[in-house]
């Protein structure tokens, strides 16, 4: 496998970036297409995405891969929930929170038949998602909107004795803010779940490992169907 981090100034335009994308998805050296979110602000990253040729969408984050995994007919998981639900293994029931472009399709993945959505591992499950319009209570204190929170969407009161909770949730802070180097923190309280749930993963160092694999394993099988290589 052959890596290629491609990187634009941080004020480049819409138009330069859609070229890349649109040289990318013509180059047939190239398997595999993610587009790094969030863009800066003068760009669109939605559309962006959506212009990531479908078959080379290894993030699974274009609309017709949305829309595959939404009608259980994936070809491939969407890393953050592909991965979230591989750490979960095969517990029946579960709960989501948070609804980005990343954490959105949590819902799908883990409800999906097939073996593509999480790696066929898995059989159905009821698996909620809850965000602070849903009305099912994960509302982070004194933040109305729907975004993740550093360590504050999801805390105590909102785990069952006993859950697992799997912290998907990226925040960047000072490493004095996060009291950790690299200073990133989950959504999760980790300090205040930690004693109630019956195992959490951290941030950094939990799902983003197994994100990482689901990456791999994406592009894997998007080389393979571009050759004509059965999946």
């Amino acid at each position: 496998m052959n890596p290629f981090d491609l990187r634009l100034p941080a004020d480049a335009s819409f138009e330069e970036v859609a070229e890349l994308l649109d040289r990318l998805n013509g180059a047939p050296a190239v398997s595999g297409v993610l587009l790094q979110l969030p863009v800066p602000d003068q760009l669109d990253g939605a559309t962006l995405t959506g212009m990531v040729d479908p078959d080379k969408d290894v993030d699974c984050l274009t609309p017709v891969n949305a829309g595959r995994l939404a009608l259980g007919a994936a070809r491939a998981a969407a890393l953050h929930a592909g991965g979230g639900a591989r750490a979960a293994g095969r517990r029946r029931h579960g709960g989501g929170g948070g609804r980005s472009r990343g954490r959105g399709p949590l819902e799908s993945v883990w409800q999906a038949d097939g073996p593509a959505a999480a790696g066929g591992q898995r059989d159905r499950d009821d698996v909620p998602l809850a965000h602070p319009q849903s009305g099912r209570g994960v509302r982070p204190r004194g933040h109305p909107d729907r975004r993740g929170r550093p360590s504050a969407a999801i805390t105590r009161e909102h785990v069952k004795p006993g859950a697992v909770v799997i912290d998907v949730g990226v925040n960047r802070l000072t490493p004095e803010e996060a009291g950790n180097r690299s200073g990133l923190v989950g959504d999760v309280d980790f300090d205040a779940v930690l004693d109630v749930a019956s195992a959490i993963t951290p941030v950094p160092g939990g799902v983003g490992q197994m994100t990482a694999a689901m990456l791999l394993r994406n592009t894997l099988q998007a080389a393979r169907r571009q050759v004509g290589v059965e999946v």
